[in-house]
């Protein structure tokens, strides 16, 4: 709580000279969240399909580690994934420059950790010996109850959706990970 206000007592006197800057708001991230997944929908059903019918341990890494770069590599490289530039924001720095790569991995750190737990339960599902002969989501729901770390992750993502669901009560629009990166997600002009 102390850090999250000396924070805010720190972007507020950073953003003195920015009065025309327009801080983009929880549904236009969301809106761009959605655009990012049609972007990524090629990706996501051939894991579907993999866990369906290939179940390629080999593509379930490469699938979940091209899902994982998107997001941070488009905001490194471009200021905003595809989905943020189609709705107009980009995110900066406290300076409204573009953000650094330490600036990307702070701010990507809680889906790092959410993407950790998802691969960690996934090589758990490709070894379990009853996954082979599975062909639909509810013996796969099944399988997965019972896997180590389930519990954890079901947890994290309840606080993962609080952290990022943060930005809606802040007056910079900013949810914890923009706070812990220094970020912000604003309107491209």
């Amino acid at each position: 709580m102390m850090n999250e206000s000396i924070l805010d007592a720190e972007l507020a006197d950073n953003s003195e000279g920015f009065e025309n800057v327009e801080y983009a708001g929880f549904w236009i991230r969301v809106g761009a969240s959605l655009i990012d997944f049609l972007v990524l929908l090629p990706v996501v059903g051939l894991g579907i399909y993999n866990m369906l019918s290939i179940k390629s341990m080999l593509l379930m890494l490469v699938l979940t580690i091209a899902g994982a770069i998107y997001k941070p590599y488009f905001e490194w490289k471009k200021g905003a994934t595809i989905g943020k530039s189609a709705v107009g924001i980009k995110v900066v720095n406290m300076d409204l420059m573009p953000i650094t790569l330490n600036q990307v991995v702070a701010r990507y750190f809680p889906w790092i950790i959410n993407y950790a737990l998802s691969l960690i339960l996934d090589f758990y599902l490709f070894s379990s010996p009853e996954f082979n002969s599975t062909t639909d989501f509810v013996e796969i729901g099944l399988i997965t109850e019972g896997l180590p770390l389930e519990g954890i992750n079901r947890v994290y993502s309840f606080i993962f959706l609080i952290m990022v669901g943060s930005l809606i009560f802040d007056k910079f629009k900013q949810g914890v990970h923009d706070k812990a990166a220094k970020t912000y997600c604003i309107k491209s002009n």
